[in-house]
């Protein structure tokens, strides 16, 4: 997420079929084209899946191109290697299954972020004064992506088409502070 700008959903939906991984030390590409959203019954329309959803703001049909840099392309090579496709071709998974959004939040972000990022033991965990780092969501890894291509120098509208957002304006409203120029 951090070297790609996905999304949760889209991250944790990625089918192996959908990475495009060319010799070592080369870039490659994923092809985003669905985003793991579980929703209730009751909440969608007649024969909509109640798992897989599109991609934010489209429509089943649209899809997007994101570069994997070299470094992550290497990570995927072996992570491929050592648990291969789950059931349904899903590149990350827990028991033939998508992460699930809150037991993966609980059972491996919270643990791995206050490793590295510790909160201060003198302070309340929701004090102000605690690092940041220490609060450091998933999405803000997304946020990180999107910051790394500007300041890499990556055209705005390419780096807008990356993340998805459905306008230029958008993607510049959050992004702005950190563009080169």
């Amino acid at each position: 997420m951090a070297l790609c700008g996905l999304r949760w959903g889209e991250a944790t939906g990625l089918l192996w079929e959908d990475v495009e991984l060319p010799s070592d030390c080369e870039p490659g590409w994923l092809v985003v084209r669905r985003n793991h959203r579980p929703t209730e019954e009751r909440w969608l329309d007649a024969g909509e899946d109640p798992n897989w959803g599109p991609l934010k703001d489209r429509d089943l049909t649209e899809t997007r191109r994101v570069p994997v840099p070299p470094l992550l392309a290497d990570k995927l090579r072996h992570h491929h290697d050592l648990y291969g496709e789950g059931l349904h071709g899903l590149a990350f998974y827990h028991n033939d299954q998508p992460f699930d959004h809150g037991a993966f939040g609980r059972s491996v972000w919270e643990p791995a972020r206050s490793k590295l990022f510790p909160c201060r033991a003198d302070l309340k965990p929701d004090d102000p004064r605690q690092p940041k780092l220490s609060q450091l969501r998933r999405h803000d890894l997304r946020h990180a992506a999107c910051s790394w291509w500007l300041r890499e120098g990556v055209d705005a509208v390419v780096c807008q088409r990356w993340s998805g957002h459905r306008t230029l304006s958008v993607f510049l409203d959050i992004y702005q502070g950190v563009a080169p120029d």
